[in-house]
């Protein structure tokens, strides 16, 4: 089953890839604004946080807790991961596409999953490892770069479980 997510994470992100050839945004296109279209825009990985305590509700908090391992977040990307991208500019150069970019982050899909791989990592009082999952995507999009090498050869993301 890891192989399958990870085969299926791979080629979302290689279509990704094909339908956006940069998502760097030069300085001066970041829309540093609090607010788009009247939905608070977070300032970083924490504000992201608070913002998701806020309006999820308790309910679906226990339902992303309840998940035994971060693979099942696969699950959310089209869902909880496309209403992040959407609405908070992931895809627009918001503030929190700025704070990723000086991470090192460029694409909104890999933005979206750390923030709920991190979310459900601190929901579990797990590390949240973000070093280790920025290098993840940073050794993908740069094996994606040289078609000579594979990425299927690239080792899943480091991932935790919650032990029962």
């Amino acid at each position: 089953m890891q192989k399958l997510n990870h085969l299926l994470f791979v080629i979302g992100l290689l279509v990704t890839l094909c339908v956006s050839n940069s998502c760097s945004n030069a300085e001066d296109t970041y829309d540093l604004s609090t607010h788009i279209d009247d939905i608070y825009i977070p300032e970083n990985l924490d504000d992201a946080f608070d913002q998701l305590d806020q309006f999820l509700s308790a309910e679906n908090i226990d339902t992303l807790k309840a998940l035994q391992s971060e693979n099942d977040l696969v699950m959310y990307h089209f869902s909880l991961g496309l209403w992040m991208r959407n609405n908070w500019g992931l895809w627009r150069g918001s503030r929190l596409t700025k704070h990723f970019n000086d991470l090192g982050i460029y694409h909104p899909d890999d933005m979206s999953g750390i923030i709920l791989v991190s979310y459900w990592r601190r929901l579990n009082n797990l590390p949240v490892k973000l070093e280790e999952q920025i290098k993840y995507y940073q050794e993908f999009w740069e094996k994606a770069a040289h078609p000579d090498t594979s990425l299927i050869e690239l080792p899943p993301p480091p991932t935790d479980t919650v032990k029962n």
